[in-house]
């Protein structure tokens, strides 16, 4: 990242967060700052199609993806949860929240998978993909 900037107080010992957080322009830089968060690229519905179906991960949990009045949602247990989208293939929850779906398209443009980022890495399979024996 270009913007870091790095200051040493040789006189501050162990204790430079005194003269640190003393320091207008600290909290001038913080401002100047934005988190990051996700904007919506609206997909059409025909786009969305090859993302329905069921997923499983390890743990045998599954999800529903589908198509309801144009938007796309994750169907898991008894919740269902809208996906937005960022781009063609990642969609979020909560734009200020850091947990996003990615899906994953082989060469064919077929995707068999989707890769939940919330934390941690959490990859479902597609069941019953088009154009491919079941595994």
């Amino acid at each position: 990242n270009q913007d870091v900037r790095f200051t040493v107080y040789p006189e501050a010992n162990h204790n430079s967060w005194d003269t640190t957080y003393n320091n207008d322009s600290l909290y001038a830089w913080f401002l100047s700052h934005k988190k990051f968060r996700f904007k919506e690229v609206p997909l059409p519905e025909n786009k969305l199609r090859i993302y329905e179906g069921e997923y499983v991960n390890e743990q045998r949990d599954t999800v529903a993806l589908t198509i309801e009045d144009g938007k796309l949602y994750a169907k898991p247990k008894h919740e269902k949860v809208l996906l937005r989208s960022a781009s063609s293939d990642t969609f979020f929850l909560d734009e200020n929240a850091p947990v996003e779906v990615r899906f994953v398209r082989d060469n064919k443009g077929i995707t068999d998978h989707f890769v939940l980022l919330a934390g941690e890495i959490i990859l479902f399979r597609k069941l019953n993909v088009p154009g491919t024996r079941p595994r």
